[in-house]
């Protein structure tokens, strides 16, 4: 166990798997995150998916700085990674936004930019959300109108865009990796789009799973051993209860 705890770990994750920072820092391993956050404004800036570390690396500064100045959701940070660093013996990658995150793409230079969950904001079910997104994201409807004329809707990461994603990922580290699955069990909820969640992350936890038979040094913490009842959710099916996140912590410990 001493000599476990001596082994550097990097967790690259949304903000709501903090408590596995602290639970395995309290425990005494060597863990350091790169996490969602909120910033002054109190605006979500959401920068894991594996889309946004291919363009850290590929997308041209000028088409950063373009993005950054125009849309209250993307801040430098989200071009700014310790991943490819490698200054640590594991990856713990939970992949929650890569399977969930809706994205659009800039008419004029093709970028991919993240925002909100399984539907476009310009649909007829998205509009019923508007609301919502107005006062998460602090936009007007005037932005909104700017945002439909210069940001096409593409939906989420497709199966097969996703195994090559995971292939990038692989492919620019050495140190080995363990992911973190998402559960299969639907959500009831006024926002929830209960069966297709489900569905999606069925389809998604496929895929990976046939990438880890193919790749030496990739691993999974699978959820869906500890989340199998509904009430383990919090107001979203990305979203776990506290326990939930101790136990995680538990079984991460485990594969080490």
């Amino acid at each position: 166990m001493n000599d476990l705890k001596k082994i550097k770990l990097f967790l690259k994750s949304n903000c709501s798997f903090r408590p596995i920072l602290l639970n395995l820092g309290n425990k005494g391993y060597v863990i350091e995150g790169e996490l969602n956050y909120y910033n002054d404004r109190n605006v979500l800036i959401l920068r894991d998916h594996i889309n946004y570390l291919k363009d850290s690396l590929y997308l041209p500064q000028s088409i950063q700085d373009t993005l950054i100045r125009e849309l209250p959701f993307i801040e430098r940070d989200v071009y700014l990674t310790k991943v490819f660093n490698q200054n640590y013996d594991i990856l713990i990658y939970t992949l929650n936004m890569d399977y969930t995150l809706s994205f659009y793409k800039n008419r004029k230079n093709n970028a991919k930019i993240g925002f909100g969950a399984y539907l476009s904001v310009f649909s007829s079910e998205g509009r019923k959300k508007l609301k919502i997104y107005l006062k998460k994201f602090k936009v007007n409807k005037k932005f909104l109108r700017f945002f439909k004329k210069n940001y096409q809707y593409i939906g989420q990461t497709t199966p097969s865009e996703f195994f090559d994603n995971l292939s990038f990922l692989k492919n620019h580290i050495k140190q080995p990796i363990i992911f973190i699955n998402c559960p299969e069990i639907p959500k009831e909820g006024k926002y929830q789009f209960v069966n297709f969640e489900a569905d999606h992350h069925r389809e998604m936890n496929k895929v990976l799973e046939e990438f880890v038979k193919k790749n030496d040094d990739c691993y999974i913490l699978d959820v869906r051993e500890i989340i199998t009842s509904e009430e383990y959710y919090q107001n979203n099916i990305r979203l776990y209860k506290p326990f939930i996140y101790d136990i995680i912590s538990e079984e991460l410990i485990k594969l080490l």
